[in-house]
């Protein structure tokens, strides 16, 4: 979930995480009583940062294509669920290095964080004497309106 848009602060919130892991109560009207609930694999409120999404997905990721494994992170949602918010696509796109301010490292998304651990991981291997490791990066920010 992304944090509240700025004309949003003060509306009554639709979407909770409710105390059972992996799961979403979405009301069907502001305020009212009726709800529905929804399971995921994984599920993080408002308030959690970039960094707990890259340790709880990204950093898995970056370990498999490391391997030699093909990857992917893809945020898939309606409208205004955050996706953009959460690979840090919204912001400038920068990948944090140690030593940087703390501001910059904690408004890195997700897809700054796991190119930062990717290229980490390919200095380490070229400082080996043993790689040549060439890294080549394609990205998607695909979107329909009707």
């Amino acid at each position: 979930m992304r944090p509240l848009l700025e004309h949003e602060q003060g509306e009554a919130e639709a979407v909770q995480v409710t105390g059972q892991p992996r799961q979403l109560r979405v009301w069907q009207a502001a305020g009212g009583t009726n709800t529905t609930s929804f399971a995921f694999d994984s599920v993080h409120s408002k308030g959690s940062d970039s960094e707990a999404l890259f340790s709880a997905h990204g950093a898995q990721l970056v370990e498999r294509f490391c391997s030699g494994f093909n990857a992917c992170a893809m945020a898939y949602g309606q409208t205004g669920s955050g996706k953009t918010h959460s690979m840090g696509l919204d912001r400038p796109w920068s990948c944090p290095a140690p030593g940087t301010a703390a501001a910059t490292r904690e408004q890195a998304g997700l897809a700054a964080r796991m190119a930062r651990a990717v290229y980490k991981h390919v200095h380490a291997k070229e400082a080996s004497g043993i790689y040549d490791v060439t890294v080549k990066v394609r990205g998607r920010h695909a979107w329909r309106s009707a």
